[in-house]
């Protein structure tokens, strides 16, 4: 049986082509599948307030809470303050990049 995948589904706005990654149960992505989502994702520039954590950091923050199942304030101290990664995630939802 293989191992379970999640599927991360991004918008391409400037082609307007959807893409869906998968990312492997790992504990971080690789590098190739990290070349393939860096560039669909937003400017990492905040548009107010202070330095935004890494996209990649946040991008597996998101698959193991998707991976795991767990509850977003379950989510490991590695990954950083939970509300900032669902935060992250719900803008990137409202903006249509996931």
């Amino acid at each position: 049986m293989s191992a379970p995948y999640l599927l991360w589904q991004v918008r391409d706005t400037g082609v307007g082509t959807d893409r869906t990654v998968l990312l492997a149960p790992t504990a971080s992505c690789h590098d190739t599948q990290w070349a393939r989502i860096e560039p669909l994702l937003p400017d990492r520039t905040p548009k107010r307030g202070g330095r935004w954590r890494d996209h990649r950091e946040v991008i597996d923050a998101i698959a193991f809470k998707f991976q795991t199942g767990t509850r977003w304030v379950h989510l490991p101290e590695k990954f950083g303050n939970w509300r900032g990664v669902y935060n992250r995630l719900r803008m990137w939802t409202v903006d249509g990049t996931s």
